[in-house]
């Protein structure tokens, strides 16, 4: 996307009362959900002795390092950096580290390890994901390659680890 689009964007959103409060809401809570549920989950786990707490571990801390390592490779600018717009939400200007998305690679392997263990559950935690990936774009904090990236991260990684090893 392109500065005008970015700025159309928020400029659409700062006229909306209600859709900003939306999407403030899912940029800020729905991460916070994730981990809760997740942590919940290990928890759960744990004290039921399950034999799929290793794995339910495991393949997100990959995913999550991994995705760390490359953002710190590769240090890509962020949109806002790149384009010179403010963004919706208070960012740090040269903050780097855009891609791929960390927070949206994050929501898609949770969902997934959730999906690994109740399907229903998991493909709800999957929209919240897509929900949380669209919201970094909208608030101008990502691009859209930032998060496909992060999403085919996590997809790749969860497949293999969850449903082929």
């Amino acid at each position: 996307m392109n500065k005008q689009r970015y700025e159309a964007i928020i400029a659409f959103l700062n006229r909306s009362a209600i859709l900003k409060k939306m999407v403030l809401t899912i940029v800020y809570l729905l991460p916070i959900f994730n981990v809760i549920v997740y942590v919940s989950i290990l928890a759960v786990l744990f004290f039921d002795e399950d034999v799929r707490l290793i794995r339910v571990m495991l393949v997100p801390a990959m995913v999550f390092g991994a995705v760390t390592v490359f953002r710190n490779c590769l240090n890509a600018p962020r949109p806002y950096d790149m384009l010179g717009y403010q963004p919706l939400i208070p960012v740090q200007a040269g903050k780097g580290k855009s891609f791929p998305s960390r927070h949206t690679a994050s929501a898609v392997i949770i969902a997934l390890a959730i999906w690994y263990l109740h399907t229903a559950f998991g493909v709800g935690m999957m929209i919240l994901a897509v929900l949380i990936g669209v919201s970094r774009i909208l608030v101008g904090v990502h691009y859209l390659k930032d998060v496909i990236c992060g999403t085919s991260i996590s997809l790749l990684f969860g497949v293999i680890g969850f449903w082929i090893i």
